[in-house]
């Protein structure tokens, strides 16, 4: 992962971000999906808490057999391509 910083503005895979760092500073934690995230936060702010909260959460299976199921529930953004196609493909 490519990142620079100029001034206050992180830049990813050459994308700047210049409010990314100033929400950090107001924090008082910031919270992140993956430890390659928090380590690149935490490179140009080492003294605050960036910490790792994963958004994978082991589920237990269902009693019901997956031919008897009917219904989905998504529970995500649409200005996350990923999410749209994962709706597309449950259509």
């Amino acid at each position: 992962m490519e990142k620079t910083r100029g001034g206050n503005s992180l830049a990813i895979f050459g994308q700047e971000f210049p409010s990314l760092n100033k929400l950090i500073d107001e924090a008082d934690e910031t919270w992140v999906v993956s430890p390659a995230e928090q380590a690149l936060l935490q490179r140009d702010r080492p003294e605050k808490s960036i910490q790792v909260v994963s958004n994978i959460v082991d589920v237990p299976g269902s009693a019901l057999p997956f031919e008897e199921r009917k219904d989905l529930l998504f529970i995500g953004s649409f200005q996350h391509p990923p999410n749209v196609d994962a709706v597309g493909l449950g259509k």
